[in-house]
């Protein structure tokens, strides 16, 4: 999904074209369900149903630690081509200060919900989630060992990720690494959205529902 972003300095005005990816399985963690037989353990199929979660709002991080936010609470579906349209409507029209800029922070609710389908087992046993299913992003974390702490009163001291409240989490992406706004500033930013690892399988038990995965998103100047 590409959101284009221009005159940064002044305001920033967004025209989308919406793309989404699925690849399924990751040669680094847990495989594709269609890679393995069904007395496999673990394994991925792609969110391709549905992939529901809430950004309360989204900010951009000054190099004195400052956010400016814009944006009120919105859902998005990342399984489906139309993300691209409403991430774009999300983020328009924003005032964005002159200033140098080292991180985005977006706030998102840690209920999600996840259904998908459409795969099977090398011996041909069908790997679905059963419908849509909900799940809390911030449990999920807790239970892979994630440390996630309150947010900081200085937000430039927060780590990848906090706590803003009880069904918040706030993140710290600096993978565009630092960036100067003004007035003449044109920019295009691409959010690339891929769930194609996005629900977690359990093979060996007749490849059911386990667990929500992790949305994979990437951030980059074009």
């Amino acid at each position: 999904m590409r959101i284009s972003m221009l005159t940064l300095g002044m305001a920033f005005l967004v025209a989308t074209s919406a793309s989404n990816a699925e690849t399924c399985g990751d040669p680094g963690g847990d495989p594709c369900c269609d890679a393995i037989d069904s007395n496999g353990g673990q394994c991925v199929i792609p969110a391709n149903d549905n992939y529901s979660f809430t950004i309360k709002r989204f900010g951009f991080e000054n190099t004195a630690g400052e956010i400016t936010w814009t944006g009120t609470a919105t859902g998005f579906d990342a399984s489906g081509t139309e993300v691209g349209a409403a991430m774009g409507a999300f983020i328009s029209n924003v005032s964005l200060p002159a200033g140098t800029y080292v991180a985005v922070r977006p706030e998102i609710s840690n209920a999600f919900t996840v259904s998908g389908s459409g795969k099977q087992t090398t011996d041909g046993v069908a790997c679905s989630s059963g419908g849509d299913q909900p799940e809390d992003l911030f449990a999920l974390m807790v239970s892979e060992g994630t440390a996630i702490t309150d947010c900081n009163i200085n937000p430039a001291s927060d780590g990848d990720l906090c706590k803003v409240d009880a069904s918040t989490i706030r993140i710290r992406d600096t993978s565009l690494g630092s960036f100067t706004v003004d007035a003449t500033t044109s920019r295009t930013i691409n959010f690339n959205f891929d769930v194609g690892s996005a629900i977690i399988m359990n093979a060996a038990g007749g490849c059911g529902f386990q667990s929500m995965g992790l949305l994979d998103v990437s951030l980059s100047f074009n």
